[in-house]
């Protein structure tokens, strides 16, 4: 509610501080020190949210090793014990294969770094878009270590926005914003054509795609008239 004191926020960029020794960031022995500084710096009150993108520069040692993971995540749950406050951290996810079959299983696990970061996190959210669900939908998930894992699906609304994908169901029909994407009446189109023209107006995958084109064809308000042809039914 508009009626709730909105809290304040203190921003600070590395990137836009052009004297930052980031050499200082490389040595894993002054990597705990540094980041106690850098919140030194931003002098934020006892229990405030902090926000860190990314996380991975303030990790001492390699990412991919299960034991510089845990002790990096270690040393820096000290640093956020002594200020205290609840962080934030963002990681970005590694390189995937396009094959499904060489892909990690579980999408906390394609994270970029060991599965250390996993288990010396309270909890761990991802995100997945619609190429990498094949729904038309996002999906965020939290695994965390005391509560069953949570999996919320969202939409983004015109404005870019994320909002749950029921609410936006309710506000959009899909089948009209498909039927948009056909020329006039009597007009044939190829389904390739068809089918990219659906994924850009609906942000879905292409199996998605022809679910919808399927929707139609069953309600009689488009036809296939020859191989990989498709128009509008004369009526609509």
């Amino acid at each position: 509610p508009d009626s709730l004191p909105q809290a304040p926020v203190h921003p600070l960029s590395l990137r836009d501080t052009p004297d930052y020794k980031w050499e200082g960031l490389r040595n894993p022995h002054t990597v705990q020190a540094e980041f106690d500084r850098l919140l030194g710096l931003l002098d934020l009150p006892p229990g405030s949210l902090l926000l860190v993108d990314p996380l991975p520069l303030f990790i001492p040692g390699r990412l991919i090793d299960y034991k510089d993971v845990a002790i990096g995540l270690g040393l820096i749950d000290q640093v956020i014990q002594r200020h205290q406050l609840t962080l934030l951290g963002v990681f970005h996810v590694s390189k995937q294969k396009a094959d499904k079959n060489t892909r990690y299983l579980r999408p906390q696990d394609r994270i970029l770094g060991s599965s250390g970061l996993i288990g010396y996190s309270e909890t761990a959210f991802y995100l997945l878009s619609p190429e990498e669900t094949e729904q038309p939908t996002y999906e965020l998930g939290a695994i965390s270590h005391q509560l069953p894992p949570i999996v919320l699906s969202y939409k983004r609304d015109e404005n870019g926005l994320f909002i749950p994908a029921h609410d936006l169901d309710k506000i959009t029909n899909y089948t009209e914003v498909v039927l948009t994407c056909f020329p006039p009446t009597g007009t044939t189109i190829a389904a390739s054509v068809l089918i990219s023209a659906i994924t850009r107006a609906t942000k879905c995958v292409d199996r998605t795609a022809y679910g919808y084109l399927k929707e139609l064809i069953h309600d009689g308000r488009v036809r296939k008239v020859g191989k990989g042809l498709y128009e509008r039914s004369p009526a609509n």
